[in-house]
């Protein structure tokens, strides 16, 4: 009986030991990082996407007479978060074109991958004070790439692959830091967790709408006149099927997703399908950038060992 007693007392403590070392072992074991290039490169690219669109009509962003002056932008935004800055906050109007210029710049050699641990922070100072500035042009697409941005701007990663970095080391003959594979390790980490709590709180969110439920929802998204892409109202007006199969699809699939991207044997299949959904989103509701960015994001679940073997032209059948 004493026995029992103490094995049931000692449970607390085994079970609390026994997570923490797994938790441990999950952020600090080495996983390979070259997937960490590619997402960079691709986020790179979507960063300077919108920040080229806003350099089109620069004076209606930031200029005096704008869409947003800067005394009210400062004034909207610390009546909701007195701590909050921006950079733009800091900027004479006279030295706007020039700082706009010099973010092009950074933005630029971040997306190359050149000296991804200075510029990586200095471009997510960019995102975050553009959107700060701008609230007006805040959406799910700036929301996610300002988190994607930062994860890898922290832990000074994304030049581990398809860089400047990389070709610049391989010439010198430099060895990598020696923190390089755990802050590699730990952006890869921050990155997947992420998109388990976007999908699953995104999935389990729209169980509190009716249409979910009666797998309507669909039909009143594409018929939502904000978004616009290729026009399915007409075919999902006609068929209940369709339209009760584009609702489900996506809900189970980001409600399944926090669980099933796991295990490696569901995972291509669980990846497939979420760029199967951000894709048919993209094309129905016109939301490519966003949908780009998620599928940046979900190669944090790809094996880094798998883009080495294409970058060194290996059979990646092979075993």
């Amino acid at each position: 009986m004493r026995l029992i007693v103490r094995e049931i007392l000692d449970y607390p403590r085994a079970a609390t030991a026994h997570y923490a070392s797994a938790w441990r072992r999950f952020v600090t074991d080495p996983i390979d990082t070259a997937m960490l290039g590619p997402i960079r490169a691709i986020l790179g690219t979507l960063c300077l996407w919108s920040w080229v669109n806003m350099g089109l009509d620069l004076q209606a962003w930031l200029g005096p007479e704008g869409w947003l002056p800067l005394d009210q932008a400062i004034a909207l935004r610390r009546s909701n978060l007195a701590w909050s800055w921006s950079l733009w906050d800091y900027v004479p109007q006279a030295a706007v074109l020039p700082v706009y210029l010099l973010g092009l710049a950074i933005i630029t050699l971040w997306t190359l991958g050149g000296w991804c641990r200075l510029t990586g922070p200095l471009v997510w100072v960019l995102i975050h004070s553009t959107v700060r500035r701008l609230p007006v042009m805040l959406f799910g697409f700036d929301a996610v790439m300002g988190t994607f941005v930062l994860y890898l701007a922290i832990t000074g990663t994304g030049g581990e692959s398809l860089s400047i970095d990389r070709l610049l080391a391989g010439r010198k003959g430099t060895e990598p830091s020696p923190t390089a594979p755990l802050r590699g390790t730990v952006a890869l980490r921050l990155l997947q967790l992420q998109m388990c709590l976007i999908y699953g709180a995104a999935g389990l969110s729209k169980l509190l709408g009716e249409p979910w439920w009666t797998g309507s929802a669909a039909y009143f998204l594409v018929a939502n006149t904000e978004f616009r892409g290729v026009s399915i109202l007409e075919s999902l007006g006609e068929s209940h099927m369709l339209t009760a199969l584009s609702t489900f699809f996506p809900l189970w699939t980001e409600i399944l997703y926090p669980v099933a991207i796991w295990p490696k044997l569901l995972r291509p299949l669980v990846l497939i399908l979420t760029i199967a959904m951000h894709l048919a989103i993209a094309t129905t509701l016109g939301l490519w950038e966003f949908s780009l960015a998620m599928i940046a994001a979900n190669l944090a679940f790809v094996d880094g060992a798998w883009i080495r073997r294409i970058l060194k032209g290996e059979d990646t059948y092979s075993g």
